[in-house]
């Protein structure tokens, strides 16, 4: 790996852990709405998830369990109707990788400016040689 790469090597998120803001963001929606853990389950596994039942919600909610699977997050989205993920790591990770792919864009923008001025250039040498080659005949 060349220094270049090393210095620009992706960093990847942080793993992912329980994490006691997105368990209280959960646990104060779900209460504002009057459900309680088991309902929360329930809703969840109508929507498809399985795995959800009254101790799943109350691991969350304490921050015992993590929750990093895009189909819950999406089905607790619908059914809370807020972003449960609002302040937590794994929305400031998500945040980091949304940050490294706008820059991965902007330096390809760059990248493209670059290679066009480059052509650009190569053209006016070869204009500029042609005109010294057509003096030197003269």
């Amino acid at each position: 790996m060349t220094s270049t790469q090393k210095r620009y090597e992706r960093k990847r998120p942080p793993e992912p852990a329980a994490d006691p803001q997105l368990g209280a963001n959960m646990k104060e929606r779900r209460r504002a709405l009057g459900l309680s853990q088991k309902d929360l389950a329930t809703k969840m596994r109508e929507r498809g998830r399985e795995n959800w039942h009254q101790n799943t919600v109350s691991r969350i909610e304490l921050g015992q369990q993590e929750l990093v699977n895009l189909g819950d997050i999406t089905a607790l989205r619908e059914i809370l109707g807020v972003e449960v993920l609002a302040g937590s790591t794994f929305s400031k990770a998500l945040q980091g990788v949304f940050n490294e792919q706008t820059m991965i864009v902007r330096a390809r923008e760059m990248l493209g400016q670059i290679q066009e001025s480059v052509s650009e250039l190569e053209e006016f040498l070869d204009y500029l040689e042609e005109r010294l080659d057509d003096e030197s005949a003269s």
